[in-house]
């Protein structure tokens, strides 16, 4: 959830706000004359983003993505039988 706070207020609050974000995992949009200005996020969100950016700048990792698309759009996909099948020995 994002909640939406001025700046004023956040200067006030602000030992009180990174406490609820660090707990709650909200996100925290401050804004300054009724324009955003930042975001205050927490630690664990900040680095799942980063993670997600550093994968998209990877283009081996976006061409697996997109093979693994066209794949399944070809139907090239394989069902949970058939995984237990290939664990088994079985195929």
């Amino acid at each position: 959830m994002t909640r939406m706070i001025g700046l004023k207020q956040a200067k006030m609050d602000f030992e009180q706000l990174t406490e609820e974000i660090w707990r709650s995992k909200d996100r925290l949009l401050i804004e300054r004359d009724g324009l955003p200005i930042v975001v205050l996020i927490s630690i664990d969100d900040f680095e799942d983003l980063m993670e997600t950016v550093g994968e998209l700048s990877d283009p081996e990792y976006l061409a697996s993505i997109r093979e693994a698309r066209a794949e399944y759009k070809r139907g090239e996909v394989d069902t949970l039988e058939d995984l237990y099948k290939i664990a088994e020995g079985t195929e």
